[in-house]
C-alpha cells in the first residue's frame, strides 16, 4: 500500500510539473546566456534611446554630404544612446583621436579648439564639438572611432558599449 501511494504521489507530482508549461522553443524563442540576455537587453538610458549591442552616430550637424556648410560651423553628433565616457585629444596625428577632423583622407587632422578651455559639450546623447575655423570651399571628412591608439582615448555609451566608426563629409562655401 505505501508503495502504491508513493507511487500515485510521484505520478501526480510530475503531472502538475507538465501541467499548462509550454518549452521556449513552442513559443518560438530560443535560450539565451545571462551575459547574453544582458548584452541585448533594451530599456531608456536616458535621452538618447535604448542599451543596446550597438552605439552608433544617429545624426549630424552638417549632415553627410552637406555643401555651403559656414567656415565657423560647429560640428554636432547625436547617438543611439546617451554619452558615457569619452575623451578628446589635441594631436593632429589621426589616431590620436577618437573625433578625427580632415582634408585629406586622414593622412593628418586638425586640431579642436580648446580655447575655451574644453573643445565640447555634452547633453545627454548629444556632443557639440568647438570647431576650429574652417577652410572656405574645402571638403571636410569627420571620423568617429571607439578609441586612439593611445588606448587613453575611448568613446563608448553610458552602458559602456563602444561607439561604432563612422565617418561623414562635408564642404564649406
Amino acid at each position: 500500500m505505501a508503495v502504491l501511494k508513493t507511487s500515485a504521489l510521484l505520478l501526480s507530482s510530475l503531472l502538475f510539473l507538465g501541467c499548462g508549461s509550454q518549452t521556449l522553443e513552442d513559443e518560438g524563442l530560443e535560450s539565451k546566456t545571462i551575459e547574453e540576455a544582458a548584452s541585448t537587453s533594451t530599456g531608456s538610458t536616458g535621452s538618447g534611446g535604448t542599451s543596446s549591442t550597438e552605439f552608433t552616430v544617429v545624426s549630424t550637424t552638417p549632415a553627410d554630404g552637406a555643401t555651403n556648410v559656414s567656415t565657423n560651423t560647429q560640428i554636432s553628433l547625436t547617438f543611439s544612446d546617451d554619452l558615457g565616457l569619452y575623451g578628446a585629444g589635441t594631436s593632429t596625428t589621426c589616431s590620436e583621436q577618437v573625433f578625427q577632423l580632415s582634408t585629406d583622407n586622414f593622412s593628418s587632422c586638425i586640431g579642436w579648439d580648446y580655447s575655451s578651455g574644453y573643445f565640447y559639450t555634452v547633453n545627454g546623447s548629444t556632443i557639440t564639438l568647438e570647431t576650429p575655423t574652417l577652410s572656405a570651399s574645402t571638403t571636410y571628412q569627420l571620423k568617429v572611432v571607439p578609441s586612439a591608439s593611445s588606448g587613453q582615448l575611448t568613446l563608448t555609451s553610458l552602458s559602456s558599449i563602444p561607439v561604432t566608426s563612422s565617418t561623414i563629409s562635408f564642404t564649406t562655401q
